[in-house]
């Protein structure tokens, strides 16, 4: 799991109230696994997520098409993918899909839940989840968790209002960990400020060096890249929510990598070098959507014990933005998100002008 720009998993069932006391539109009842290759439906998904998004986040960039249509035929290769869609006719009006984590962490479930805002309050994303618990619970699954908008000032999910909290809440989900989404505008950058933030970071690195690359991994540093990113599972804060150490090695990067390229994405990354050793011992990544060139996503940064505290995040963050930007000139936005718990992070977001945008919570819900 990518803690510092999870997957944009969330409950999204309607605009507010109770979802115990919706009233029933017994005209939608039309529940359908998808197949893959089914071109129609994967085109009705993809247009409720658009058509949701644009009501649910404003201002947010379109979903990526490709990436839509590839999370289903081309799962990544720790992953097996299931998509249901509720149906008014050939209109896609609720869909979930599903993620089921195969390499580790096996008795979980991600979910993505959406309603469309024509159907909402009607039940129909309440009766939609209790047919994919059934089915998690039927491959073995004994929990689900999600993703869940919030307002910016709802640190306590308990009570954050909202159709999203107020749903979950009524699923008898509990939040786990709390998220903040940060959005930086590149337009606003004070580069006198980037260059004394990256003197100060040089200053305290001496002994490292930094490696930049543009798709897949150099193979010297595939397996420390490797390490390092299963260290994400267990390095990472996660508050309340458990999770077993994810286990990779270079065939699993080199198998992500090439999903990466199935769906269309640009990734930048620069790591850090131990100069004495040779190892890789950080690195950060920025990915851009096949149907993106203005706005990017952080994804990994992480630096490995016993080489933290030279401000290597700092340095590699700044110079993988300004190596990105050179690629990509269009570039006008990027997001992060972090565990509130995560405040090394956060520190270095804040001083390179990412600001508070969006809020989430993770939610779990046991299957009994």
């Amino acid at each position: 799991m990518h803690i510092e720009s999870p997957s944009a998993l969330h409950l999204a069932p309607g605009p507010g109230g109770d979802p115990a006391r919706w009233p029933s539109d017994d005209r939608v009842e039309h529940v359908q696994a998808v197949d893959p290759a089914d071109d129609a439906a994967l085109h009705a998904w993809y247009e409720l997520l658009r058509v949701a998004q644009h009501v649910d986040l404003p201002g947010d960039p379109d979903p990526c098409p490709i990436r839509v249509r590839e999370q289903l035929r081309h799962p990544w290769p720790d992953q097996a993918s299931r998509l249901w869609l509720v149906l008014d006719g050939a209109r896609a009006v609720a869909g979930c899909l599903v993620l089921l984590p195969t390499a580790d962490n096996r008795d979980m479930a991600e979910i993505e839940l959406v309603v469309h805002p024509e159907f909402r309050r009607r039940g129909t994303g309440r009766r939609l989840l209790a047919q994919v618990a059934d089915q998690v619970r039927a491959e073995g699954r004994s929990r689900i968790i999600s993703g869940v908008y919030a307002p910016l000032d709802a640190v306590d999910a308990w009570t954050a209002a909202g159709s999203g909290p107020s749903f979950a809440r009524a699923a008898g989900a509990r939040p786990v960990t709390v998220e903040m989404e940060r959005l930086l505008e590149v337009g606003s950058i004070d580069e006198a400020a980037y260059d004394r933030l990256l003197a100060d970071a040089l200053a305290h690195s001496p002994g490292y060096s930094t490696v930049r690359w543009n798709g897949p991994v150099p193979e010297e540093y595939a397996a420390d890249l490797a390490e390092l990113t299963g260290r994400m599972s267990t390095d990472t804060p996660l508050d309340d929510l458990a999770m077993e150490p994810e286990r990779y090695d270079t065939g699993r990067i080199r198998a992500e990598e090439k999903g990466l390229r199935v769906r269309g994405v640009r990734h930048y990354t620069t790591g850090a070098v131990h100069d004495a050793t040779g190892r890789l011992v950080g690195f950060t990544e920025l990915r851009l959507a096949f149907s993106h060139s203005d706005h990017a996503s952080q994804e990994i940064t992480i630096v490995g014990p016993g080489h933290r505290g030279h401000r290597l995040g700092m340095r590699m963050k700044i110079e993988n933005l300004r190596w990105t930007r050179a690629h990509e000139p269009a570039l006008r936005t990027v997001d992060t998100w972090n565990a509130d718990a995560n405040g090394p992070m956060i520190a270095v977001n804040e001083a390179m002008g990412f600001r508070p945008h969006r809020r989430a919570h993770i939610w779990e819900l046991t299957l009994s």
